[in-house]
């Protein structure tokens, strides 16, 4: 009887030890599980479900990290989604938490910034490699004062800081940096500024000129004749000048309003033809001669009549005008399947490296020391690059110092080319 009883007691031990450590197995899976979504891991499992109140508990646990992880998987699209958005706006955003350590940056920020590496939660000014800029953003965070100009070779930036909200409880939890491209609104003041400066002087020189031979010729009645009428004559070029300077603002002002002339089908061969009849004159003064060269009588394009008269007649006469006596100027015509292109080619002083770039700027003058000789107003070319792509062309420019000038005018095909 004994032995039986000492038995059924070791089998009821090793059954309770046994069940016993099965629950700790279990309890400690269920405070895996628990460090796990602590630590922000949500995929976990039960290797061994329970059931019972134990098990209630393993799979309220199990419930929980699920719904935790489609709650982090759609705030991580969300979050996707806006940074998307602030990655296409044109300013450069930062923003920083408390402590200076970044929460988001765009990557216009990281351009302008010169910002390299995952500066993503550690200190903004670790990653900023502009100097110029490092000072900037530590004054605005820890001065908090107007926004601040900044300006490179090529750009012109503003730096705002702004501080960032948390609405519920009226704290302040960090600072949005705002960086503005103020690029083109700079450039376009400057070059109005710079535009009405030319101007006002392209008009003073001649009217100076008339104001003086008009005063000259009414206080001295005594002047014979002939030097009258060459006073005379003067105040008519400078008039005729003026003229010409008021005509070819106006043209500017008409083309940079984008306003688009009537379309119509173009022989190009006959267009330049008469281009060239009209010029002749002029190029005789010079004993220069025009030739055509085209591989083809009829080229047609669907395009603005007027504005490819004003390109060719303001590049031919370039030509002719810099041209040295004796010279040829050399039409060029080449038609293609997409495009056909033109190409004037002089044997004239030709332009230096440095000033081609700047050829089609108004009232640039590569030659400045025969500016009044060439009579020109300064806004030929820039007149031409306008037109050209106010017709969808393109223009190049070549050029070397005392050998010569081409000009090439790229225009598409809208219609059939003749044969």
């Amino acid at each position: 009887m004994d032995n039986y009883i000492y038995i059924t007691a070791l089998i009821v031990i090793v059954l309770l030890v046994r069940y016993i450590s099965y629950k700790d197995r279990y309890l400690r899976q269920l405070m895996s599980i628990a460090a796990k979504i602590k630590s922000s891991n949500f995929n976990v499992r039960l290797e061994k479900p329970e059931k019972g109140k134990y098990s209630l508990i393993g799979d309220v646990m199990v419930e929980l990290a699920g719904m935790l992880q489609r709650e982090r998987l759609k705030n991580s699209e969300n979050i996707s989604k806006i940074e998307a958005v602030l990655s296409t706006v044109p300013n450069g955003l930062i923003a920083l938490d408390t402590e200076e350590n970044v929460i988001f940056i765009n990557e216009r920020a990281r351009r302008i910034c010169e910002v390299s590496g995952s500066p993503e939660g550690r200190k903004i000014f670790l990653f900023i490699k502009n100097s110029d800029i490092f000072a900037i953003i530590k004054s605005l965070i820890y001065n908090y004062r107007e926004p601040v100009r900044y300006s490179d070779s090529k750009h012109h930036y503003e730096f705002h800081v702004e501080n960032i909200m948390d609405s519920k409880k009226d704290t302040i939890i960090g600072k949005l940096i705002n960086i503005d491209d103020l690029t083109a609104i700079i450039d376009t003041e400057n070059l109005r500024r710079d535009f009405v400066s030319n101007v006002t002087h392209e008009l003073k020189t001649p009217l100076t000129s008339i104001s003086g031979f008009v005063e000259t010729l009414r206080s001295n009645e005594d002047i014979p004749v002939e030097m009258q009428r060459k006073f005379l004559d003067i105040i008519e070029a400078e008039t005729r000048r003026l003229n010409e300077l008021i005509d070819d603002v106006l043209t500017l002002s008409f083309i940079e309003q984008n306003r688009d002339t009537e379309r119509e089908r173009i022989n190009l061969v006959k267009l330049i033809e008469d281009i060239m009849f009209n010029l002749e004159n002029i190029a005789k003064l010079k004993d220069i001669k025009l030739e055509l060269v085209s591989d083809s009588r009829n080229i047609f394009i669907n395009s603005s009549k007027y504005s490819l008269t004003m390109i060719f007649i303001n590049i031919i006469d370039n030509s002719i005008k810099y041209s040295h006596e004796g010279q040829t100027v050399q039409i060029a015509l080449e038609s293609g399947d997409d495009n056909v292109t033109v190409s004037v080619t002089d044997r004239g002083r030709g332009i230096s490296e440095e000033d081609i770039p700047r050829v089609f700027e108004r009232f640039y003058r590569a030659d400045k020391s025969r500016t009044r000789k060439e009579k020109g107003t300064g806004l030929g070319l820039a007149i031409v690059k306008h037109l050209t792509k106010s017709v969808g062309g393109e223009i190049d420019l070549q050029s070397r110092l005392g050998e010569g000038t081409t000009f090439k005018v790229i225009l598409p095909v809208t219609c059939d080319k003749g044969e």
